[in-house]
């Protein structure tokens, strides 16, 4: 039996050293119409189509990762659109006040595209890697549309690798 002590506090050591705390993070985001969209449509159904686009987002009420706050982002979606619906991939670069970048990946839907504008949207989206400080982050979170302030509310949790 003790032998196998040096091995199982090596491996609780190994364990605990590895896991990294998640730390909460919140903002709001605003994204424009976008200035680059391409869209082809389904033959034969008026209210089917495909769209890549590429808008810019800045947020309005900052989050917060690792002491610096994030300042705008870059994404490119593309989605696909039937009826009053889209459903998307997003890829995002988001400039930090420092000038580093952190990318994130996201999964949305949007409702209510028939009456102009989004009347409700949901993201779940993952941190892709970064720039700098933020090379090694991970974590994930999701973000509601509101319609009222045409923003996205969004939180979730982030760590970074020594």
């Amino acid at each position: 039996m003790n032998a196998q002590r040096p091995f199982l506090c090596f491996a609780l050591l190994t364990f605990a050293n590895g896991v990294m705390a998640q730390t909460k993070i919140s903002g709001s985001a605003h994204c424009s119409e976008p200035y680059d969209s391409h869209t082809i449509s389904i033959e034969q159904s008026a209210d089917h189509s495909f769209v890549i686009s590429q808008e810019k987002c800045t947020w309005v009420k900052p989050m917060e990762i690792a002491g610096i706050q994030n300042k705008d982002s870059i994404s490119t979606d593309m989605y696909e659109v039937t009826g009053s619906t889209a459903h998307g991939r997003a890829f995002f670069v988001d400039t930090v006040a420092n000038g580093d970048t952190v990318y994130y990946r996201a999964e949305w839907v949007v409702n209510g595209l028939d009456q102009g504008n989004a009347q409700s949207g949901k993201w779940t989206w993952k941190f892709a890697g970064g720039t700098g400080k933020f090379k090694k982050i991970t974590g994930s979170g999701s973000c509601d549309y509101r319609t009222a302030s045409s923003t996205w509310e969004c939180q979730g949790e982030y760590a970074i690798a020594r």
